[in-house]
């Protein structure tokens, strides 16, 4: 069954090779058999590949391009796109999925921030693609936030008080404070935290929007043990199955202290209407 899976899954990209290349991806196809390496046209440039996979990478891009669904300012920046499977996952299951419930013209720009390559969110909101998660399941927060739910781009959040417990990255934090709201960012995980902090810093208009807070979310004050799955997002206080998870010991809040240091820090909750 697996391999008869599998069979069909090399079937449907050749098939796509063929539609993207026509007869030269044949070619291309023979070489990275025989050769384990072959060179393929993407805009103005040559990218060299050495594995199906990459060979897969270049046709969604090229899809993408071809479609207007990606943006590139240079062509220099296609090499350090395909370096990051989160890229490529973003724009297969985000921008060409989602044709039916995403506005027209919704589309992903690229641009250099001092060498890191950067997402352009199509309301300009910025992300640095080195702490973008790999997979459908961890991207949804992503593609729920920019693309499922695009028609609530221009949802007007001014003097909105909105408290994200779980920021992440900064995704949802960024949204909010670029639609007028001021976020009290909540994310625990050190790692998350860090990738928090870049993606404000690289948002100049709306990092003073944002408060930050490497703190948790727990039923008393003091430390707790929070225990996460890499990269993907997820993470509890409580879990029934540790295995394959890691964990690090946190400061907590409960949100009642939460509220009161906000007034010790004279945030003046009483100024925002919502």
């Amino acid at each position: 069954m697996k391999l008869m899976f599998r069979i069909l899954l090399y079937l449907r990209w050749f098939l796509r090779l063929l539609t993207t290349f026509k007869f030269r991806g044949i070619l291309y196809f023979i070489n990275l058999l025989t050769l384990r390496r072959t060179k393929v046209p993407i805009g103005n440039t040559y990218i060299e590949v050495t594995s199906i996979k990459d060979l897969r990478n270049i046709i969604i891009v090229h899809e993408a391009l071809s479609q207007g669904k990606i943006r590139i300012k240079s062509w220099k920046l296609l090499k350090k796109i395909l370096k990051y499977q989160g890229i490529i996952d973003l724009v297969s299951y985000g921008i060409m999925m989602c044709d039916s419930y995403c506005p027209t013209g919704i589309s992903l720009e690229y641009e250099l921030e001092e060498d890191s390559l950067v997402l352009v969110m199509p309301d300009g909101v910025r992300l640095l693609a080195e702490y973008l998660p790999q997979g459908y399941v961890n991207l949804l927060p992503i593609l729920e936030t920019w693309f499922y739910h695009a028609r609530y781009l221009g949802v007007d959040l001014t003097n909105w008080l909105v408290i994200d417990i779980g920021a992440y990255i900064g995704d949802t934090p960024l949204y909010f404070a670029k639609r007028g709201a001021f976020v009290i960012a909540v994310e625990p995980i050190p790692t998350n935290y860090t990738a928090l902090i870049k993606n404000i810093g690289i948002n100049e208009k709306l990092k003073d929007k944002i408060l930050p807070l490497n703190i948790a979310i727990a039923p008393h004050d003091g430390f707790a043990n929070i225990y996460y799955a890499g990269i993907n997002g997820s993470a509890s206080l409580l879990v029934t199955n540790k295995k394959d998870m890691m964990s690090t010991k946190v400061k907590a809040h409960t949100f009642e202290s939460l509220i009161k240091m906000l007034n010790e820090n004279k945030i003046n909750l009483g100024a925002f209407t919502k």
